[in-house]
Formats: structure tokens, C-alpha cells, sequence
């Protein structure tokens, strides 16, 4: 998934420079909402891989818990606060 919105991002960039497009930030005071759904994730070499398929399920856990990242796969906003600084 992160590979998806990196991709999107470099698309959104390019079609901005086309068509001579600038994207404007406004940093929010608070989101308020819920973080529905979720995923942790880490990247192994092939040495290290090799070693977590062999671990038993409690130990394949314990070491996605320590080294693995949380990704945020679907959130609902509720509430926004008011914008205090604008980037561009």
C-alpha cells in the first residue's frame, strides 16, 4: 500500500507540473476521528526472512510487534480544527 501512495504522489506531482499546478498545505489544529482498520508491516533481507519463517508463530508475532511499522489502512475524519498555517 505505502508503494501505492508513493506512486500517486509522484503521479499528482507530474500532472501539477503540466498543467502548471501548485498544491497548497493548510496544517489543521486537530483531526478527530477513527482509525478503523490497520496492519503492521516490516521489510526483511532474504538472510533475515529465511530466519522468520522458521520461528514459531508466538516468536513471528513478538518480532512484527518490535520491529514492524503501523500502517493505517481506512480511518473516517469526524472533526477538523482551524487552520494555522498555510504551506506552499
Amino acid at each position: 500500500m505505502q508503494y501505492v501512495s508513493i506512486r500517486v504522489e509522484i503521479e499528482a506531482l507530474h500532472i501539477n507540473q503540466i498543467f502548471n499546478m501548485h498544491t497548497i498545505f493548510g496544517d489543521l489544529d486537530y483531526v478527530q476521528g477513527y482509525l478503523r482498520m490497520g496492519h503492521l508491516e516490516m521489510e526483511l533481507n532474504d538472510e533475515d526472512f529465511e530466519k522468520f519463517k522458521s520461528l514459531s508463530l508466538k516468536e513471528q508475532k513478538e518480532w512484527l510487534w518490535d520491529e514492524g511499522d503501523v500502517k493505517v489502512d481506512d480511518f473516517r475524519v469526524e472533526y477538523c480544527g482551524s487552520i494555522t498555517e498555510i504551506n506552499y
